[in-house]
């Protein structure tokens, strides 16, 4: 390696040193100690011989005529007593004489990779200026006493007024804070500059990226830009600077038992390996870039599972974490859509989870614009020569007016974020020109892209892909050729203007016109995208921008960017084709290394695919599960809930003491997201939810505590936890812990009361376009006495990524003399931000975006001590306000307390109701107060006239007034006792409501129970009467009536004063029992078919009554018609059933059955030809002597002969039939 010389101070290599931390905890000073370095330096500087010789220039913005050092210049007359390197330091503007900038530059020949290291000194309470260490190619920043303006072209780290360190990302000025709080002490600044972009460290760990920054040759340090003229001083001390020297911390290979992972990239952390089983655990080997290098390998304990590799540098400076995902083999997985829907309002979408955005302040592009679901039509499109037959064409409009409140764009994407690695495919139309109106080249944007929701700015999880066809550009590769973007997308930070920074993005572009119908492909696989179209390769992105780093969902959309629409008046549309979908896990068509060409493989994989499914008119095809969202696991206190099951979600847990047990959880899901709201007190309820990441499917768990002997009125529960959502839903509301409670509820954020809304059903909460906080405020009440109040807050979200604007602090701090400073914290919406659902304030110093002591603004508060106010704000499901905002308040002095407030009347005992006013000395004092024994707050409600009391009631109450402390509690308890002549009030209510019989009667037990209620001195006792109050019996619990019967049940209640309430009454008919069926003339044996039978049926009910239109006789199955004579030789021989069903008015069934037997012999046959004859069946009366003669015989051959041949001539052909029959039985049974 070629270096330069050293032109600062020189040192040995045993020598050369760098940095370690130690903290010194009396002081919170922290000082770099020298250790050996891996590498000698290309330059070090220490400022022992002032800037002579270093090559450094001087930047004066207000003095650029001076080519002397005279604003930046180095001393230690004020310098800190511990010193890095040496005795001098570097101190931008010692003097205070500027107000503009103040800094010194340092450029070497020739642009390089490399590391860069500096010692800096922050004193913690300087807010004026705004120190900065930044580096840059001057390729692409360079500057004459001025930056060229750019977004992405140089990185720095350094102080300004935040409480934060901050990354600074292109000379335009865009500022990210870090999340360390700045302290006062020695720091080191580091960047590690190579080919695949920049990091950024202080005092050892990473605080930021910069994918742009690939090499430089100038860096810059000092005052950018001082507010002040005097301010607390900061030092610069010991650069150190690598050039093309980097800390080496990757891997040149992976192997999983031995075989090398596929896909493997030094820069990609992260893979995915199937094998086979889980049996036996996978083994894990690495290889170092740097044989010096250190790596720790930790073994996957199971499959599905991972396994970590911890890379080391030599010099222990850098480190990177490689991760092997393991998974078994999978089922095959698709997702075809042929978009065959008859309009956006197709129910079909929704089933199919597709969701349309429409309305404004939605990414991407200028948020005044309106998108549309309107602007998605389905139908016939553009001919297509690669599918001829193609009818069903989804098409997406986007319409320019050349104002953005009337122009308008089209997205739509699934709902579920469910799919990972594997094959996206669209057919996708493109167009180069408005479909009408003139071509007024905007810049319209065409897409097709899988994304997730981001979670939270800067999640790690975040991914995307896009295809991003411009007709007339606007990103910059070209000036206004037609270009495709292939980019993609890993996390990022977005800043309070809407700005994303921080961004870790890999981006590629081909400029041609891509006008008509084009096959689009992404492969995602183990870290990397692979961009194809119409086959061929266009892009491949890995880290720190590819893969699928959770599930995604795809998408399309057709958007204009940021002032990309012309000033032209005359509307014009632009629109999009888009022929099909198609997903699949299977890659085993795609091999190890990214082909070229995937025409013949992965393409043709998909035409077949999409072809069959066509053919079969399979319109739509989903087999990936649907996100999990189940808890895996809920401990309480740390062990195991007793009886936890991921599918069942209510709980019962009895504990001890007032202390709300320590809930916690985990999903089954990986990816999902676990919210747990604990209970506010016990009896109380703490709720568990389980979403998915897109925010659409979630699980709610109650784990309802209890203590034995505590009978309080817990408050309500809901059937969804707090949370965001991007679809409307239904919450309902329940009291398992008191059941029969009654729930009244508020949904505008006042406290709710006996009088509020009554809970009866589901409340809606609608999807949003825009983002809306509801709440839900309950309460529970049970036998007079109420709960406290649960509140259910549920943020519903657009897709697109919100960030929430930074509070304001009123005053801004500042000195107060008096001992007090009443602060008032408040949230606004600004352009590219929106207003907080909740403000967290800290005062001891911590940063209220984490901290354990922050407290939730509600209301006005009072400082009496000097303290910093450092505040953000919050809204669920989208990014905290940036970076806390900060007032320091100076105060001094002895505070006045606001007088206490007093009430008129004054407390006591009233025989009516009382009009109650609330004052309080102190002149503009404002008074809070409860009514449910709570102590007041800031937050609690605001007096603003008379309180009724119409019962027994204490209210509590304070006063405040600006920059006073607040007065004490003043409590006032009221009872109202009109000498109590109004009786109680008893409801009944009998089960089931409404009579499960028929004609007003009941069929199965009555359950009667009766509820009483009385406001001024309570209910004693409730009773009931039987007989109309001649005798009454004490009410306990639920009365159940089973006997038949019709009752009249009276009832009252009587109150603790003795008021009797005047009996009611609750009539009922109950008729259990079914109707008696009584059959004589036939009983259950054996009969001779000769005779005959005549059955008597007689019915009766004691209770409702016969209803005699549904009586039934039936014989085998045959209706009978009740007081019929049946000859049995008209029955088949053998078993016989009569049933007779009864059903009385009630609606009750009776009946009875007989069983009996026709038989025959000769007797019988005999005493048949008799009846035959006498009745003419037989009209020869020598041929019935004859047939009987033959019997008394035993000849029944001949006599079956004789029947056979006078059948149907003296014989009639019926009786010859039932005569044959019985014979042929009689001669059958003989011959057995």
């Amino acid at each position: 390696m070629n270096k330069t010389s050293k032109i600062g101070k020189k040192r040995s290599l045993s020598m050369m040193l760098a940095f370690a931390l130690v903290f010194n905890l009396g002081s919170l000073m922290i000082e770099p100690v020298k250790v050996k370095s891996a590498t000698s330096q290309d330059f070090v500087e220490s400022f022992e011989n002032g800037f002579a010789g270093g090559g450094w220039r001087n930047i004066n913005f207000n003095n650029t005529s001076n080519p002397n050092l005279v604003d930046a210049t180095y001393t230690t007359a004020s310098a800190p007593a511990t010193i890095p390197d040496g005795t001098q330091v570097f101190l931008p503007n010692p003097l205070g004489s500027k107000t503009s900038s103040a800094y010194i530059q340092k450029k070497f020949p020739a642009a390089s990779t490399g590391t860069v290291s500096v010692s800096v000194y922050d004193n913690a309470a300087n807010t004026a200026g705004f120190n900065q260490f930044n580096i840059y190619n001057s390729a692409n920043a360079t500057f004459n006493n001025g930056y060229v303006s750019g977004s992405n072209n140089l990185v720095g780290l350094g102080t300004s007024s935040a409480n934060t360190y901050q990354i600074r990302n292109g000379t335009n000025g865009i500022y990210t804070n870090t999340n360390v709080i700045r302290t006062t002490g020695w720091h080191t600044y580091r960047f590690v500059v190579e080919s695949t972009g920049t990091t950024v460290y202080l005092d050892g760990n990473q605080v930021g990226t910069h994918p742009s920054i690939t090499s430089f040759d100038t860096i810059d340090l000092g005052d950018m830009w001082t507010t002040s003229a005097t301010y607390s001083p900061v030092y610069y001390d010991y650069l150190q600077v690598n050039l093309a020297s980097i800390p080496v911390a990757t891997l040149s290979a992976i192997h999983v038992n031995g075989t090398a992972v596929s896909g493997f990239s030094p820069s990609n952390l992260n893979y995915l390996v199937q094998v086979p089983s889980a049996t036996p655990l996978p083994t894990v080997t690495a290889t170092t870039t740097d044989p010096n290098a250190a790596v720790t390998i930790t073994q996957a304990t199971d499959v599905p599972g991972k396994a970590t590799i911890v890379v080391t540098s030599e010099d222990g400076t850098i480190t990177k974490t490689y991760t092997v995902n393991f998974t078994l083999p999978q089922p095959l997985q698709e997702f075809f859509d042929d978009f065959n829907y008859t309009s956006q309002t197709d129910p079909a979408l929704a089933q199919h989870n597709w969701m349309l955005q429409d309305g404004i302040g939605m990414r991407p592009g200028d948020r005044n614009l309106n998108w549309k679901a309107s602007n998605i039509s389905f139908g016939p499109g553009p001919a297509d020569s690669a599918f001829p037959s193609e009818t069903d064409v989804m098409t997406l409009s986007a319409t320019a007016t050349g104002v953005p409140s009337t122009s308008s764009e089209a997205q739509i994407r699934e709902a579920y974020e469910k799919f990972g690695d594997g094959v996206y495919s669209s057919r996708v139309y493109f167009t180069d020109a408005p479909t009408s109106g003139p071509d007024m080249k905007d810049k319209i944007v065409e897409t097709f892209f899988p994304i997730n929701r981001n979670q939270y700015i800067g999640w790690s999880g975040y991914s995307e892909a896009d295809f991003e066809y411009l007709p007339n550009d606007g990103w910059g590769a070209s000036q206004s050729s037609k270009v495709m973007y292939f980019t993609s997308w890993g996390p990022y930070t977005l800043n309070s203007a809407g700005q994303q920074v921080n961004v870790s993005k890999l981006s590629n572009s081909k400029i041609q016109s891509y006008e008509g119908w084009h096959t689009l492909t992404i492969v995602v696989k183990n870290g990397f995208n692979y961009y194809y179209i119409d086959g061929l390769l266009m892009a491949t992105h890995g880290a720190p921008a590819g893969g699928a780093r959770s599930p995604m969902a795809p998408a399309f959309n057709l958007w204009f960017l940021p002032s990309g629409i012309n000033a032209s008046t005359t509307p014009r549309t632009y629109s999009q084709g888009v022929a099909w979908m198609y997903y699949t896990n299977d890659l085993s068509a795609f091999g190890t290394t990214a082909p070229t060409n995937i025409s013949a493989t992965i393409d043709s994989n998909v035409l077949t695919k999409v072809n069959s499914y066509k053919a079969q008119s399979k319109n739509f095809v989903d087999t990936i599960p649907n996100p999990v969202v189940t808890a895996s696991n809920i401990q309480v206190n740390s062990t195991a809930l007793r009886g936890f099951a991921p599918d069942t979600t209510e709980y019962n847990y009895s504990t001890t003491g007032t202390t709300v047990p320590t809930v916690t959880a985990t999903a089954t899901d990986s990816h999902a997201i676990v919210t747990v709201i604990p209970a506010t007190s016990v009896p109380g309820t703490t709720t568990v939810m389980v979403q998915s990441s897109d925010l659409v499917l979630n699980t709610t768990y109650h784990i309802n505590f209890t203590v034995s002997g505590d009978w309080a009125v817990a408050p309500p529960v809901a059937s969804v936890g707090n949370g965001a959502f991007v679809q409307g839903f239904n919450v309902a509301l329940s009291a398992p812990i008191n059941n029969g409670a009654a729930i009244y509820y508020t949904t505008d954020g006042t406290t709710p009361t006996t009088s509020s809304t009554p809970y009866t059903g589901p409340i809606s909460i609608a999807g949003t376009s825009a983002p809306t906080l509801n709440t839900i405020k309950a309460i529970a009440e049970l036998s007079g006495s109420t709960s406290i109040v649960a509140t259910f807050k549920y943020a519903t979200l657009p897709l697109t990524p919100q960030v929430v604007a930074a509070p304001t602090i009123s005053p801004n701090g500042g000195t107060f003399t008096n001992g007090a400073a009443t602060v008032t914290l408040s949230s606004a919406a600004t352009g590219a931000a929106i207003k907080g659902a909740d403000i967290y304030y800290t005062t001891d110093g911590t940063d209220p975006t984490t901290s354990a002591t922050r407290i939730l603004y509600t209301g006005p508060f009072v400082l009496t001590n000097t303290k910093t106010v450092k505040s953000v704000a919050t809204f669920p499901g989208a990014t905290t306000s940036n970076s806390p905002v900060s007032a320091i308040f100076n105060i001094s002095g002895a505070a006045e307390q606001v007088s206490a407030p007093t009430a008129t009347p004054s407390a006591g005992t009233y025989a009516g109701a009382q009009s109650v006013t609330l004052s309080s000395t102190t002149p503009s004092a404002t008074i809070y107060y409860t009514t449910d024994g709570s102590t007041p707050t800031t937050g609690s409600t605001k007096y603003t006239g008379p309180i009724n009391v119409s019962s027994s009631m204490t209210i509590n109450a304070i006063a405040t007034a600006t920059n006073k402390t607040n007065s004490a509690v003043g409590t006032f308890t009221y009872t109202v006792n009109p000498q109590e002549v109004t009786p109680p009030v008893t409801t009944a209510n009998v089960t089931s409501a409404v009579p499960d019989g028929l004609n007003g009667w009941y069929v199965y037990p009555v359950t009667l129970s009766l509820s009483a209620s009385d406001s001024i001195s309570g209910v004693a006792k409730t009773e009931y009467s039987l007989n109309e109050g001649a005798a009454w019996q004490s009410y306990m619990s639920p009365v159940t009536f089973s006997q038949d019967g019709e009752y009249a049940v009276s009832y009252r209640s009587i109150d603790n004063a003795g008021n009797k309430e005047m009996p009611k009454t609750v009539s009922f008919k109950l008729d259990a029992i079914a109707p008696t069926v009584t059959v004589t003339g036939l009983t259950d044996g054996t009969y001779s078919d000769s005779v005959d039978i005549s059955p008597i049926i007689a019915l009766s009910d004691d209770m409702s009554g016969v209803d005699n239109r549904k009586t039934t006789v039936k014989l085998d199955t045959h209706a009978v018609q009740q007081g019929t004579t049946i000859p049995l030789y008209t029955l088949p021989l053998g078993l016989h059933e009569l049933i007779v069903t009864s059903v009385d008015l009630a609606g009750n069934t009776g009946s009875q059955t007989i069983l009996f037997q026709t038989t025959t012999n000769s007797n019988s046959l005999n005493a048949l030809v008799t009846r035959f004859a006498n009745a003419g069946w037989i009209d020869n009366a020598g041929i019935a002597t004859s047939l009987q003669s033959k019997l008394s015989n035993g000849n029944l051959e001949a006599f079956i002969n004789e029947l056979e041949a006078q059948s149907g001539k003296h014989i009639t052909t019926e009786a010859s039939t039932y005569l044959l029959r019985d014979a042929q039985a009689i001669l059958l049974s003989s011959n057995h």
